[in-house]
């Protein structure tokens, strides 16, 4: 073997140490997400836990979002308007 071959590194050792660095950063990486989710946990009530498309519903105080659960909450097409005395809910799909 040449010196020159013992310098330069294979391409399996640059494959290797590219992965190794890749695999640091998504470890810091999700180190970063679990510390901001912990400071971010609030206790939450089971009706907040829910995953809601829209934001308007998201900002609705809970008492005022519909009593009886829809799939309307969660679809993309549903658009939820709400005004100090009503919400209302239009479908993009169904146009109801």
């Amino acid at each position: 073997m040449s010196k020159e071959n013992e310098s330069t590194p294979s391409e399996d050792d640059l494959i290797e140490e590219a992965l190794a660095m890749l695999d640091q950063e998504d470890e810091r990486e999700r180190e970063q997400q679990h510390k901001a989710e912990g400071k971010d946990e609030q206790p939450q009530s089971q009706d907040e836990q829910l995953d809601l498309a829209s934001p308007t519903l998201e900002a609705l105080e809970s008492h005022r979002r519909p009593a009886q659960k829809t799939a309307c909450e969660q679809c993309p097409h549903s658009v939820w308007f709400s005004s100090p005395t009503e919400v209302k809910c239009y479908c993009r799909v169904m146009y109801l």
